[in-house]
């Protein structure tokens, strides 16, 4: 797939990642700083690598650590990862603002004036922070001694206000609104008690708590277990007293007393930790979908919308009467997966939430008191002991489990996240970067709103109801696919999974290059211009260029390791065999991984002799090359393999058709052109033809051939100096593998990097490549060499031999570097290894 991998110049410091799924000509136009063409490992790697040249883009925090940054306890950093990592493979994100939701026509319009339709809808847009609501924010947090938990740009400000405490009042606060996590306003007052203590400043510092709730805690078996700590610790609680202003220049805290209207305190302040109002977002608050308060209003139980039947609500945004945590959203995640079950098989919804929430109250550096109620506010505990006590392993919960527990069960398990109607088993992700009203409609099947817990929690339970996206493979391994050793799915990965995060992935074919304007055209007609072009499209299989094919592999006795069509078909085939002729072909063009085409037919051999039908087995391999192998020290250990395993070898015969209704392939001689040959089979494996794709071969970026013309030592194009290229789609004058590809990597990341500098590219590609010639299912030859021929090998042995312990790093090792090293930008090629072992005796 030509596949497009960009990094646009309108965020600097960032990359997007979409598909495309435009259906007009327009709003056509887009501009990328790096634009990276092509969706196999090449452009895959070069995007990794390009992405930490250029940044990376949005964060998607775990914002119940907070506490613990705000006490020093953990960084902010630790608390983010980038957004796309998390958003589920294969969903499409739309990363835009939701300024309607018009229920009524099945219909949300976005800010930048796309309309959206969809079929059912989940909402999880959480609420809006009011800091503004008091009189001196949010300017005042310009000054050093206050801050606050509940927001990336103050969080730290409470770890320094903290840090700069000498003498004077703490002071903690709590709005009179709903909150989300009602217990957060308390925790970070416990742990600042905790640190003056640890500081020795606890004796000059007067803590105070001033809460607009008539109680310490909702819960009250736990709010018992709280007063008692306040007491003990000597800590001012004063319940019914609202923030309503800060002077910050004067260091004061103004609060009303909410059982007195009118009436207010002035507080002196050393430290104090704002709690800002809360309320629903405006976009539910002005739409139909709203209680009276402007909360989304559902069903407590069955978290489907009071009102609209295909609407259903999940977290902070609700009018769920219990505490708003990630906690809950957790529970209700599962929840809201079973009522939409039942909803899309026209059953009513049988599973019903009970409130469940969760609030671990850190009380100290070492303790908490692990909060579980429902709606009622009973206890809802999950251990078997008491929990309204203070614990250490319950802080461990709180502090290195439950973030685990968040990353890889909530939002793995469980802006805008959509299941688009023209793809029923797959779903789409993408950036919206339109910048006009056209092209302003699209339909989903599943759109889910909100890009926090909530909303990537249930796009990731829908995509697995909805079905997978696209997949990458790791076609090196189809060698053992075809011979049954390894299995198809192993070698797939959704590709959204694999493209680095933060990149922008156009999901569209290139129609037109355009280095003369440093532009591309998409098959749906967009426009996209570039700075920097990376190509990296790979080549085009054609079966369709030997007689007979595609339309043979219809019949069950043959096969190709080449296409994800066909591989399993050459598995198929070989157990099928009985008796007759095996035979196995090379075409007469370049190919990409050059000994495939002869390791299947080993290890053909010697599935036929583990299972007895060896005796009865003439193999055959007809190659349109004049030798076996391109490398001589390797191939005249091959030539003795097929010697010994008594494999018929014919050079320079190319196959031209296949009559599969009679079991025959035709073969021309190469060196005698117009004479054929018709060889009976009983299976037959087909390497077919290949060649550069159209898009470059139409362009003006092609050599003679068609192919990528680049310079072999940088990767730059000959002619277009901010053109690059990499892998099989190139001119290089060396095999086309995965092994190659890696090596690539690395001189091209430098090259651009020189490139971006106006310098002179100083490091040059020596044409290295391997191919792990797999001779049976416990041996690999592993052929390492560069552009002249000439072996290069990584080990401190002779590779030219067959051995067990290649084999294994072919099958098992060589695919965890491809998918963890290659694919990441971190893997390229052993040379700094290969110097290393042959103690810096080779290059």
């Amino acid at each position: 797939m030509a596949a497009l991998y960009c990094l646009k110049q309108c965020f600097p410091k960032s990359i997007g990642f979409s598909h495309l799924h435009t259906s007009s000509r327009a709003c056509t136009k887009e501009h990328y700083k790096m634009l990276v063409l092509g969706g196999g490992s090449g452009g895959i790697a070069m995007s990794a690598r390009m992405k930490r040249k250029f940044g990376a883009g949005h964060t998607h925090y775990y914002q119940p650590i907070w506490t613990l940054v705000g006490a020093g306890a953990k960084t902010v950093a630790s608390s983010g990862r980038p957004t796309a990592s998390v958003v589920p493979s294969g969903v499409k994100w739309v990363k835009s603002k939701v300024q309607e939701i018009n229920p009524d026509s099945n219909t949300i319009i976005t800010d930048n004036g796309k309309e959206i339709s969809y079929e059912y809808l989940i909402v999880a847009l959480g609420l809006q922070l009011h800091y503004e609501k008091i009189k001196g924010l949010p300017d005042a947090f310009d000054h050093p001694r206050i801050g606050s938990n509940y927001s990336i740009q103050t969080v730290e400000k409470t770890w320094k206000a903290l840090q700069n405490f000498k003498e004077g009042n703490a002071v903690f606060t709590f709005p009179n609104t709903p909150v989300k996590c009602p217990g957060a306003p308390q925790k970070i007052m416990y742990l600042a008690d905790a640190f003056l203590r640890k500081t020795g400043k606890r004796a000059n510092a007067n803590i105070i708590y001033n809460s607009s709730l008539p109680v310490l805690f909702a819960a009250k078996k736990y709010a018992d277990v709280l007063w008692e700590i306040v007491k003990s610790r000597d800590i001012q609680v004063n319940l019914r007293h609202n923030l309503i202003e800060v002077r910050a220049d004067k260091q004061e805290a103004v609060f009303e007393n909410l059982d007195n209207p009118g009436e207010t305190k002035v507080l002196q302040y050393e430290m104090l930790h704002v709690t800002p109002p809360m309320g629903p977002v405006q976009v539910i608050k002005s739409s139909s979908l709203a209680d009276e308060a402007g909360w989304l209003n559902v069903d407590k139980e069955t978290l489907q919308h009071k009102e609209h039947p295909n609407v259903f609500g999940i977290g902070d945004c609700t009018n769920l009467p219990t505490a708003r945590t990630a906690a809950a959203v957790a529970a209700q995640s599962a929840i809201l997966d079973r009522t939409i079950t039942k909803v899309l098989k026209n059953e009513k919804p049988d599973k019903k939430y009970d409130g469940y929430t969760s609030c671990p109250l850190v009380t100290s550096y070492k303790t908490v008191v692990m909060a579980e109620f429902d709606y009622n506010f009973q206890p809802l505990e999950t251990f078997p002991v008491d929990q309204g006590k203070e614990s250490r392993i319950m802080y461990h919960m709180k502090a290195d489990l439950m973030p685990h527990i968040y990353w890889q069960g909530l939002l793995k398990m469980a802006a805008l996240y959509c299941l688009k109607q023209c793809f029923p088993k797959s779903i789409g992700f993408s950036h919206l970067h339109t910048s006009s009203r056209a092209c302003t409609k699209e339909h989903y099947k599943m759109l889910v709103l909100g890009g926090g817990s909530g909303g990537i929690a249930m796009s990731a339970r829908m995509k697995r109801r909805f079905g997978a996206g696209h997949t990458h493979y790791y076609q090196p391994i189809w060698t053992l696919v075809g011979a049954g050793a390894k299995t198809v799915a192993s070698s797939g990965r959704p590709t959204a999974s694999v493209v680095p995060s933060g990149v922008k992935w156009v999901k569209s074919k290139v129609q037109e290059i355009n280095p003369d304007s440093n532009t591309i055209i998409t098959d749906n007609g967009k426009e996209i211009s570039y700075e920097y072009l990376i190509v990296a499209l790979g080549l085009q299989l054609h079966y369709e260029k030997i007689k007979g094919l595609p339309e043979a592999f219809d019949h069950p006795r043959i096969g190709s390791n080449y296409s994800i069509q066909t591989v399993e078909k050459t598995w198929k085939a070989l157990q099928n065999f009985k008796e007759g002729n095996a035979v196995f072909t090379f075409p007469n063009t370049p190919v990409k991984c050059a000994g495939a085409p002869q390791k299947i037919m080993y290890l053909a051999d010697a599935f036929l002799r583990k299972t007895g039908k060896r005796a009865n087995a003439n193999i055959i391999y007809n190659t349109s090359l004049p030798v076996l192998f391109g490398v001589k020290k390797y191939a005249d250990v091959l030539w003795e393999i097929v010697k010994s395993r008594d494999i018929q070898v014919n050079l320079r015969h190319n196959l031209i058709e296949v009559r599969a209704d009679k079991q025959e392939a035709v073969f021309e001689n190469l060196d005698n052109p117009g004479e054929t040959k018709v060889l009976q089979y009983e299976m037959l494996h087909v390497t077919p033809p290949m060649g550069p794709i159209e898009v470059i071969k139409s362009s003006s970026l092609a050599d003679e051939a068609g192919w990528l013309n680049v310079d072999k030592e940088t990767l730059q194009h000959k002619t277009y100096s901010n053109v690059f290229g990499i892998g099989d789609c190139t001119n290089l004058p060396t095999s086309k593998t995965a092994a190659a590809v890696a090596a690539q990597t690395a001189i091209l990341n430098r090259t651009i990097t020189k490139v971006l500098k106006n310098e002179k590219p100083d490091k040059k590609y020596d044409g290295y490549t391997s191919c792990p010639l797999v001779t049976s299912y416990k041996t690999v030859i592993l052929a390492e060499f560069d552009y002249n021929g000439q072996p290069l090998e990584t080990f401190p042995v002779d590779q030219g031999r067959e051995s067990r312990i290649m084999y294994h790093m072919k099958a098992d090792l060589m695919p965890h570097i491809y998918w963890q090293g290659l694919l990441k930008g971190l893997w390229g090629g052993p040379g700094p290894y290969r110097k290393l072992l042959h103690l810096g005796m080779k290059n």
